[in-house]
């Protein structure tokens, strides 16, 4: 006896049963290819039983705990859709601050060190489309969902596969960088959507700071301007750091929640050589 079809009321029903409201409405949305007004409008519609049960799967997996930008693929940054899976991170509310610093700073060759997804240098590109933007990483793989996302958008953005500015000269007039700070023994790397991202994509901590601050005074132009997002309490340790590095008109700047997120400093005129 063939399995009568669920409805589109049933299918509902179960996810609303199962997950809060705003993200059954999300995997409903994406799997049933409607609208909550149109689920309301054909409650009785029938659903494929494939497709009943790619929903079940996908809503069971977000009550594991796994993010839901993972589940369906996509994400939204600044508004802009991108394409994300467990090769990146999914980017945050706190980085739009490295973009609004990146965005208010002058300099048309622009460097993002640690594109990961290319949310920063897609969302900078898409406001400054005559800057020269060079979106780099060390993992290929996630480099490789970056220049999707920067074919989707169709945006003129080079990607390289490199170690921070190795493979760059002295040419840049802004660098930015939203790099893995987060310590290795941070217990937040085992709670919420951490536990499904890639750790070389997260762990890093000071060293990895240290490590692109130098990195970018290597490839900055006497005068440009490097912006490196890090963690909350990670503030005083970057002013401190970019004042040895030889940066000067340092600040930093807070996120939503008035903590030290980004902070940025000029490349000394008078330190132009390495």
């Amino acid at each position: 006896m063939v399995q009568a079809e669920p409805t589109v009321g049933a299918v509902e029903a179960y996810a609303y049963r199962s997950l809060p409201r705003d993200e059954a409405d999300i995997l409903l949305e994406d799997g049933l290819a409607m609208t909550r007004a149109e689920r309301f409008s054909h409650p009785d519609a029938p659903v494929a039983n494939v497709r009943a049960n790619v929903i079940e799967s996908r809503i069971h997996r977000r009550m594991g705990g796994e993010p839901i930008a993972y589940i369906v693929g996509t994400t939204r940054f600044l508004g802009i859709e991108l394409d994300v899976d467990r090769r990146v991170l999914i980017p945050r509310l706190d980085t739009e601050i490295l973009v609004a610093a990146a965005l208010d700073t002058p300099g048309e060759r622009i460097l993002d060190i640690g594109t990961g997804s290319g949310a920063v240098a897609v969302a900078i590109g898409l406001s400054r489309q005559t800057s020269h933007i060079i979106a780099s990483d060390v993992d290929a793989d996630a480099l490789a969902v970056a220049q999707n996302n920067i074919a989707r958008h169709q945006l003129a953005i080079d990607c390289v596969q490199t170690n921070l500015a190795d493979a760059f000269t002295r040419s840049f007039d802004l660098v930015v960088s939203n790099p893995p700070y987060i310590e290795p023994d941070d217990p937040h790397l085992h709670q919420g959507d951490l536990r499904f991202e890639p750790s070389k994509a997260l762990v890093g901590g000071r060293l990895m700071l240290e490590a692109v601050a130098r990195s970018a005074r290597l490839c900055l132009v006497p005068g440009g301007r490097v912006l490196i997002e890090h963690g909350y309490d990670q503030g005083a340790f970057m002013r401190s750091l970019l004042a040895e590095t030889g940066f000067v008109d340092i600040e930093t700047l807070l996120d939503f929640e008035q903590r030290d997120r980004v902070t940025g400093g000029t490349m000394n005129t008078r330190s132009g050589k390495t």
